[in-house]
């Protein structure tokens, strides 16, 4: 094997041969060998030893070659092993044994400490923990293969996410600058209105003007005559020209004077649409399932079996008071907790003659009087006295077209935003924009009529 090994040499470094290659003229050689030789070559590729030329540089594994060579290493191994015996640290004495219990490599006295155990000759187990070996290597390329699939899938998720990041991007500043247009449009529509109205009314004054100019020049001309006439000593003409006198006082009416107002087609209302997004998208992307939390309930709530729905009881309190309950206000929390996200659900409230809906923070006090106005930490839709009003630090009266059945709460809350619609129309109602204190929860007061508030599911306003 020696000589096998001695001739199976590389004439270009002179080492045994690796990843063994031939070309046509038949000399072998190594891969990375040749390829260097020919790094600087680019028209031909003539062989190191014999120099015949070859017109590409397409080489031909020997795998047979190969193949002999590493069995020939092992056998050569394997003997130099075996004329350099290796022997025992501890007792100086030939290693020829092998536990195959504690995979150990014995002398026959270090065999004593192994009585029992699967002791057996070097030779007799080196060839079954070779292909036991070989058994772990297969093992880890899959293993390696699983994993280099697993990176590729890794990175090509990675382009995929940077791709729709990038789309999201792109989809945004698309949707800023239209909401940017529109409003630059409104702008420019309201000041073109505002400086024709200001055109108008500039005109109207003129006109109004010169009506009261020439109302005051008429009157000065009558009144000169009054007096002229009161003070005539002759009778009869004096007689005869009162009724004259009195035809152009009693009858002469005032100038018409026009406008100097703004006129009505001036207000100004922003289409909502453009900054809220449809219900539709709302109601697909952000909807949560919320439920009633019947620990927090006021004593006098009663909560439905799905804790969906909660009712106003007049008389006996239904349920035992605790620091946890609301005791002044009927009100109720829903069980979820918000801290991040964009969260949306629905409130059917029909036609209950007082309610009110929308966030407060966790941490909100349970003896909280509904018509404390200015209070911080709770954010609402209120409807009583046949009134609307949004509730926060600050309380804004609205003014509703059309009576809501239902009301929609729509929570952002890394923007800070928390907004309401009205399901009978699919319209913005009001926005709050704030920065939460903490954790928030949907807030309900139901109340003190017998009608149900209730939590929808969300077919109930398609």
């Amino acid at each position: 094997m020696a000589t096998v090994l001695a001739e199976a040499q590389c004439q270009v470094c002179l080492d045994c041969l690796r990843d063994p290659v031939s070309l046509k003229c038949g000399h072998n050689f190594c891969r990375s060998c040749i390829e260097l030789a020919w790094e600087y070559q680019d028209v031909k590729f003539p062989c190191p030893l014999c120099k015949q030329p070859r017109q590409d540089k397409m080489l031909r594994n020997n795998s047979q070659l190969r193949n002999i060579l590493h069995e020939a290493k092992l056998y050569h191994a394997t003997e130099k092993r075996e004329r350099e015996m290796p022997q025992c640290k501890e007792h100086s004495q030939d290693l020829k044994l092998f536990c195959e219990d504690d995979l150990s490599v014995l002398c026959h006295i270090c065999n004593k400490d192994h009585q029992g155990h699967n002791v057996k000759p070097l030779e007799e187990v080196t060839s079954s923990q070779r292909r036991r070996l070989r058994g772990y290597s297969l093992f880890l390329k899959k293993q390696l293969t699983l994993y280099e699939n697993l990176s590729f899938t890794q990175k090509k998720s990675e382009e995929q996410l940077n791709g729709m990041i990038a789309k999201g991007r792109q989809k945004f500043l698309f949707q800023y600058e239209i909401v940017n247009q529109f409003f630059n449009w409104q702008k420019e529509v309201c000041l073109f209105r505002l400086a024709d109205d200001f055109k108008h009314i500039q005109q109207n004054i003129l006109t109004n003007k010169m009506a009261v100019s020439e109302y005051i020049t008429t009157y000065s001309s009558v009144s000169k005559e009054v007096v002229d006439m009161s003070v005539m000593l002759d009778d009869v003409k004096f007689l005869t020209g009162l009724k004259k006198i009195y035809v152009m006082c009693e009858d002469h009416m005032a100038p018409p004077l026009s406008s100097i107002q703004l006129r009505e087609e001036f207000s100004f209302r922003v289409n909502s649409w453009y900054i809220y997004p449809p219900l539709e998208e709302m109601r697909k992307n952000f909807q949560r399932q919320v439920t009633l939390d019947p620990e927090i309930a006021h004593p006098n709530l009663v909560v439905s079996e799905d804790k969906k729905s909660v009712t106003f009881v007049t008389g006996k309190k239904i349920l035992l008071p605790t620091l946890k309950r609301f005791s002044i206000s009927p009100v109720i929390l829903g069980s979820e907790a918000f801290s991040t996200g964009r969260h949306y659900w629905e409130v059917r409230v029909n036609d209950k003659p007082e309610w009110m809906v929308g966030v407060c923070a966790e941490s909100l006090s349970r003896k909280a009087i509904l018509s404390s106005r200015g209070q911080n930490g709770r954010w609402t839709i209120q409807f009583c006295n046949d009134v609307y009003i949004a509730q926060a630090s600050v309380s804004v009266t609205l003014e509703l077209k059309e009576k809501p059945q239902g009301i929609g709460v729509y929570l952002d809350f890394e923007l800070g935003e928390i907004s309401f619609y009205n399901l009978s129309t699919s319209s913005h109602i009001h926005s709050f924009l704030n920065k939460f204190p903490g954790q928030l929860k949907p807030y309900f007061y139901v109340g003190r009529d017998p009608e149900p508030l209730t939590i929808c599911a969300f077919t109930d306003y398609k």
